[in-house]
């Protein structure tokens, strides 16, 4: 497969063309197989072409040999943002529906144990101190971006990865380690 044309020798549209040319059908077969989903794996394609084309823009990308793994490794990373953004909006709509989903109304029991974990973790959350609760409330119900939320707390990822671990197992601990 010959090389992509760099950025500066051809124009923009040829190179755009040459990479939609080249990556399109694949890229939509490896991101359909991850989300289960033609229209998000089309979304997930056009996405890693346009940051892939910036990339090449802004000479981020040293070596074009190694183009096909950068190309679907951003395909790999844009897959995983989508299944963790549809997992959150999930949970926003099981917390906007009163925490309960559509199968413990069909189930009085299940209903009343999810009722009754839900108390219990309530519960918790009033017991740990100010910053774990703050912390947890902005990661899982405001549903801020790591990097907007290490920013607003003033440290790197990896620290506040290392807090909201943390955070977690005294809330765990605190609920009693309920196992699912």
């Amino acid at each position: 497969m010959p090389a992509v044309t760099d950025p500066g020798g051809g124009s923009a549209d040829d190179v755009t063309a040459e990479l939609h040319e080249r990556y399109w059908k694949r890229l939509c077969i490896f991101a359909a197989r991850r989300l289960r989903d033609r229209s998000a794996a089309e979304d997930v394609a056009q996405e890693t072409l346009r940051r892939v084309i910036e990339a090449l823009r802004e000479n981020k990308v040293e070596k074009l040999e190694a183009l096909p793994a950068f190309v679907f490794q951003t395909a790999r990373n844009i897959c995983l943002h989508q299944g963790r953004s549809a997992r959150r909006q999930e949970g926003a709509l099981v917390r906007f529906r009163g925490g309960l989903d559509d199968v413990s109304n069909d189930d009085p029991l299940l209903a009343l144990v999810d009722e009754a974990r839900a108390a219990a973790v309530r519960q918790a959350m009033d017991r740990l101190d100010e910053d774990d609760r703050q912390l947890l409330r902005v990661l899982y119900i405001d549903d801020l971006r790591t990097s907007e939320i290490a920013g607003r707390l003033g440290v790197d990822a990896g620290t506040l990865r290392v807090r909201k671990h943390r955070a977690l197992k005294r809330l765990a601990e605190l609920v009693g380690n309920v196992s699912r």
